[in-house]
């Protein structure tokens, strides 16, 4: 976590430091988490839609479950990489959404997409959903 203290300026390394000091219960994690609220506040109000990744991602750290799922629904319309894939995935697993863990899974196999681990979290959530 100290390594990226130095390069807040990259949101994807300023998330990762929030979660790491906050997981670590680091008394300056507070600090690190103004900035990235501050950073979510800039991009909403810009409508920043090349950061839904990363809004999505800052959401599921503050719990907010829901407003995690549509930012990755968004981003998802804009973006298909693998960090994409596994923040929607994080959401819809989060979110209890069968209906989005349905289109992660279809896309996965239409495009032949791997990633195990969350494939079969994705295929278990999907079961146990349907029930």
């Amino acid at each position: 976590h100290d390594l990226l203290k130095d390069h807040t300026e990259h949101d994807g390394l300023l998330i990762r430091l929030v979660t790491s000091k906050r997981q670590l219960k680091r008394p300056d994690a507070a600090q690190y988490q103004r900035l990235m609220i501050e950073r979510v506040t800039q991009w909403r109000q810009r409508d920043d839609q090349a950061h839904y990744r990363e809004q999505a991602s800052y959401a599921l750290l503050a719990e907010s479950a829901a407003q995690s799922l549509a930012l990755a629904q968004k981003n998802w319309l804009h973006q298909r990489e693998t960090a994409d894939f596994v923040v929607y995935a994080s959401a819809a697993l989060r979110s209890k959404s069968l209906k989005d863990v349905t289109v992660l899974l279809n896309w996965a196999k239409a495009t032949g997409f791997e990633y195990p681990i969350v494939i079969k979290r994705l295929t278990a959530a999907a079961l146990e959903y349907a029930q």
